[in-house]
């Protein structure tokens, strides 16, 4: 059974338009897409309205001008397919290639200008064969390398378009071999035909990708969202707490060794007292920005609530921690000072906790941290502690002084007397350096 070409022609120009209908629609109403994703649906739109019109143009070959049918019909049809591109380009907010993707309409007007090439039914066919060629190829090119979070729908996306570029190689060759010097002739042959076919199956895929696409980012950023903090981008507690309780369960066969630094921005309330909020929210910025500079790409840093912030250390000992938490607390007062000419001095305070994955649970080792850091905040802030299950660091920073375990338990508790309990029990005797 011979395919009928002109059924088939209606058939795609339909799809191509009731597609371009539905994502005109999502593009027009939806106010919940971001605004990357609903440039990239309104592009998805345009591209796919200029191949439908460029497609149904092509098809009247011989009923209406040659003008209207050759020139502005495949112009339309390469336009569109360049518009495929420019959508991909926006939905992953970049814009580099929004050029490119006109460069095979204005070459294709251009030479139809040129009257050898125009009279030329071959040497029209391998300029278009080539310009959509070369756009599939960049389609599939930013599929693959700018997925990098693995939306599935993107891959799916890849894959009908490298099978739409080998139907495109065998029509062309099909045409090619065969020697079809006009469009009517290939107009009449079965691979045309099937291509047509094809491109109805590839283009009802396209429209369910693109919109799947749109689907699957816009619950990854919900569920990204959903785990970070809205202000400083951090993460929340319960992304912490299930990223470090992860990395436990990980590392317990090997027995990895691991620390935890809690931070308090000191004084924070009476800065939103005094300054306002606005200022407190970008003390919180600059904390969380001066924290993200500093760490070790896979430290996980979090923000538990307030002006409470936690940095996990993996694979790291009391010593690097403890350095790591002491450059910390100074680099955030020196960048406050900058930030603000020496007006606002603001400091943290700090307390730290090494354990190993196999023995410590993360409760008990935040539990420990806590202690720590309120040793430090009742020992006169900016200061960096050590909890007693920790051994005491290497070095000390130039401008911190040690405080005793007498004394530091006389601060936490002033009402006990110290000197006569026993030398280690689970309150833990705490070490303290600090300024």
């Amino acid at each position: 059974m011979r395919l009928d070409i002109v059924t088939l022609n209606a058939a795609l120009t339909v799809m191509q338009m009731v597609g371009a209908g539905m994502l005109f629609f999502v593009w027009r109403f939806s106010m919940h897409k971001s605004g990357a994703q609903k440039d990239s649906i309104r592009l998805w739109s345009i591209a796919l309205t200029m191949v439908g019109f460029g497609m149904l143009l092509v098809s009247l070959r011989g009923q209406i001008s040659d003008l209207l049918s050759i020139v502005i019909g495949n112009a339309l049809i390469l336009g569109g397919m360049g518009f495929r591109v420019a959508a991909l380009s926006a939905f992953w907010r970049i814009d580099k290639y929004n050029l490119l993707a006109a460069a095979p309409t204005v070459g294709w007007l251009a030479l139809c200008l040129y009257p050898p090439f125009y009279d030329t039914y071959l040497a029209r066919s391998i300029y278009l064969h080539i310009c959509l060629t070369m756009t599939a190829m960049a389609a599939i090119y930013l599929c693959v390398t700018l997925n990098t979070n693995r939306i599935r729908a993107a891959r799916w996306l890849s894959w009908v378009m490298t099978l739409e570029l080998v139907l495109q190689s065998v029509m062309f060759v099909g045409v090619y071999v065969k020697g079809m010097k006009s469009f009517e002739q290939a107009l009449a042959s079965q691979v045309f035909a099937v291509y047509v076919l094809w491109m109805i199956m590839s283009v009802m895929a396209t429209i369910i990708c693109a919109f799947a696409m749109v689907i699957e980012q816009e619950e990854r950023l919900l569920r990204e969202q959903a785990r970070r903090d809205p202000l400083t981008g951090l993460a929340n507690r319960r992304e912490f707490f299930e990223s470090v309780q992860l990395w436990l369960e990980l590392g317990a066969a090997r027995q990895r060794n691991f620390a935890v630094a809690l931070f308090d921005l000191d004084e924070f309330k009476s800065v939103n007292d005094r300054y306002g909020h606005a200022m407190g929210d970008e003390m919180l910025l600059l904390f969380a920005a001066t924290c993200n500079q500093m760490r070790r790409p896979g430290d996980i840093a979090g923000r538990l609530g307030g002006e409470e912030f936690v940095v996990f250390l993996p694979d790291a000992d009391e010593t690097a921690a403890f350095n790591f938490a002491d450059r910390l607390r100074q680099r955030f007062a020196a960048e406050v000072r900058a930030a603000t000419g020496g007006i606002l001095i603001t400091t943290t305070s700090a307390g730290i906790h090494a354990g190993r994955a196999s023995i410590d649970t993360l409760d008990a080792a935040m539990a420990h941290a806590d202690a720590a850091l309120y040793g430090a905040k009742r020992s006169g802030r900016n200061k960096v502690v050590l909890s007693a299950g920790s051994p005491p660091p290497a070095a000390a920073s130039p401008d911190n002084d040690s405080v005793d375990r007498t004394q530091l338990a006389s601060l936490i508790s002033p009402d006990i007397d110290w000197h006569d309990e026993p030398a280690a029990t689970e309150a833990e005797p705490l070490r303290m350096v600090g300024t």
